[in-house]
């Protein structure tokens, strides 16, 4: 699988429903599921830690 435009809205709706909706939880949700798919899909990403992103969101 490509990971790209499609791969990135299929992921959005599983978790926020909508593109109008933003809220935390919903994001941070997608962000997680996006790096866990990036992360099987190319391995340059091996040992990145979630938690470092959501340093910079709080």
């Amino acid at each position: 699988m490509q990971f790209g435009k499609d791969a990135i809205e299929a992921i959005w709706r599983r978790q926020c429903g909508a593109w109008e909706r933003s809220d935390a939880a919903c994001v941070q949700s997608f962000l997680v599921e996006c790096l866990q798919t990036c992360e099987r899909e190319s391995p340059l990403l091996e040992g990145w830690d979630e938690s470092e992103l959501f340093s910079y969101m709080e």
